[in-house]
């Protein structure tokens, strides 16, 4: 408790173990920690929850491929999302609009992260945000994509099955 009075909002408060933004929340005030935390913990089937800065910028996923530690990069996929507080995907474009020198700097970034995890085998999902071309990973699933992105939008945007690599 003694260093809530240092975190400087806004933060994201969300639980360790859900998906499709369940249980997100971004809070503007340090008064509003202990609900967004509460919230959490609510979605959370293990009760643990995570609070990290807030990152403005546009969202994108990227998914890859690793064999014994080969990146291969597949598809990137650009985020349409409700907005604060909770950031509810409502749709997907894949490819994404991206510029190209963002896009590959967004891989090395992407691929530096899969490595510092030491993810060397299978489907990885690679949540980022891009501002004003600084690329910050959000989050690495050592899994596809959800929504659809991994099982249907890569095969039908790239031509690649994810679910046969």
């Amino acid at each position: 408790n003694s260093d809530i009075e240092y975190m400087i909002t806004p933060l994201i408060v969300k639980p360790t173990d859900r998906s499709g933004s369940r249980g997100v929340n971004k809070i503007n005030n340090i008064n509003e920690l202990k609900e967004a935390i509460n919230k959490a913990k609510n979605e959370s089937f293990c009760k643990e929850v995570i609070v990290e800065e807030f990152i403005d910028g546009k969202e994108y996923s990227m998914e890859f491929f690793s064999d014994n530690g080969k990146h291969s990069f597949l598809a990137i996929t650009e985020k349409f999302t409700t907005g604060a507080p909770n950031f509810i995907e409502r749709a997907h474009l894949q490819p994404g609009r991206i510029k190209e020198e963002t896009l590959l700097k967004a891989i090395e970034v992407a691929i530096n992260g899969l490595n510092a995890l030491e993810i060397c085998d299978g489907a990885s999902h690679v949540e980022i945000k891009v501002d004003r071309d600084a690329i910050f990973i959000i989050e690495i699933g050592a899994r596809m994509g959800g929504d659809f992105i991994g099982s249907e939008l890569v095969r039908l945007s790239t031509g690649i099955d994810f679910t046969e690599a």
